[in-house]
């Protein structure tokens, strides 16, 4: 489910309890305790944002919404953000703007020949340096040095890394000093591969050559993560993370095991089932083995995208049905919500138009609530220019 239509429907709800409910849906859909550390493929920023065409900038603005005679109309200004691309598809500046129209913050970035960042600088309302960053790297392209300066000049904190024949991250040198410019932290990270280049080992160490802790990594023949730990400076196990796939490699376990007060070990457990398809029908949650929660998507599009899923409570009981749909690019347009008893709860829809090139240039959001109250208190509006 794309993530646009799950974080607008926060900007419109007013009630505690439904921004509850919505945090507790985005919580579930990803949970991670440990970063694998992986490599990436590079993207541009005009991947990263979904941008169709070579955009050269893009202003978006932001708008209160009326109702007049019968029809949605713009009214007040929430505010306003200007976003500049270079041809090669990476952002060179970006500035927001506050509904009076004064300037909230500035940020630009310089890249080299070969697009890596190379300088990044925030300036204040008043156009004040607030900070800045620079970046260098090896002739391979494997960042080598980050920088931070403070609004004033001062070295905030540097970061060195070296790398092994792979160009795979090999040891990390942190300093970051205090405001009157004494150390205020330092430290070391080593990083161990396995023949396939996976990490399998994560040491870090204090200033002074004392371990902090330790992480460690283990995969299946395949190439998939299976286990990743972290320990203390006493060997004492701080947070475990085991996961088990199928003979497709389809994720069909994971369990988190963490340490809280009183060295008691939490577990949480998380079961999921697929359809033939490979598409996700079922996921049960545990808490220390008991039953917490269940989730059952019951179905999906002829592009995998989920229309229908069933949640139940610790005692399998129904609690409510959610319905899902997209446009013809995949972007979710509506989120409806009914309980056990056909009781409507709320509907959520956005309303997309796109240019030529398949960029949405206005979007408006409204929400329905149990009573039919319908809530249209916002659009957007982009204004997008391309390079010829």
């Amino acid at each position: 489910m794309t993530h646009v239509g799950v974080w607008g429907l926060l900007r419109i709800l007013k009630t505690r309890k439904m921004k509850k409910i919505l945090l507790g849906f985005i919580a579930i859909l990803s949970l991670t305790f440990i970063s694998c550390y992986k490599k990436k493929a590079k993207e541009t920023d005009w991947e990263k944002f979904n941008l169709r065409g070579k955009v050269k900038s893009i202003t978006s603005t932001e708008y209160k919404t009326v109702e007049k005679f019968g029809e949605v109309q713009r009214d007040s200004l929430i505010s306003k953000e200007i976003s500049k691309y270079n041809d090669k598809g990476n952002v060179t500046e970006i500035a927001s703007y506050d509904s009076d129209g004064s300037i909230k913050q500035k940020q630009t970035k310089k890249y080299n020949d070969k697009e890596n960042v190379i300088e990044h600088v925030r300036y204040k309302s008043d156009g004040a340096l607030d900070c800045k960053e620079t970046y260098r790297y090896n002739k391979k392209g494997s960042l080598i040095e980050h920088v931070r300066y403070k609004s004033g000049g001062e070295l905030d904190c540097k970061e060195t890394y070296s790398h092994n024949k792979k160009e795979n991250k090999k040891e990390k040198k942190h300093i970051r000093y205090a405001s009157d410019g004494s150390l205020y932290v330092k430290y070391s990270e080593i990083y161990k591969y396995d023949k396939k280049a996976n990490l399998i080992e994560l040491i870090r160490y204090k200033s002074g050559g004392a371990l902090y802790w330790k992480e460690t990594y283990r995969y299946n023949k395949k190439g998939s993560l299976i286990e990743q730990a972290r320990y203390d400076s006493n060997g004492s196990i701080q947070q475990k993370q085991t996961k088990k796939y199928d003979d497709k490699e389809n994720l069909i376990s994971k369990t988190d095991y963490s340490r809280i007060r009183n060295s008691k070990i939490k577990k949480q457990k998380t079961i999921y089932k697929y359809d033939g398809k490979g598409n996700k029908l079922e996921r049960v949650f545990y808490m220390s083995d008991k039953p917490l929660r269940r989730e059952y998507n019951k179905n999906f599009d002829d592009k995998g995208n989920l229309t229908e899923k069933d949640n139940f409570d610790i005692y399998w009981c129904l609690e409510w049905k959610d319905t899902y749909k997209y446009n013809e690019k995949g972007i979710l347009i509506e989120w409806a919500r009914i309980d056990s008893d056909g009781n409507f709860h709320f509907k959520y829809t956005l309303n997309y138009v796109y240019d030529s090139k398949g960029n949405w240039i206005k979007k408006s959001p409204f929400y329905m609530d149990h009573n039919g109250f319908v809530k249209k208190t916002e659009m957007t509006k982009r204004k997008i220019e391309y390079h010829d």
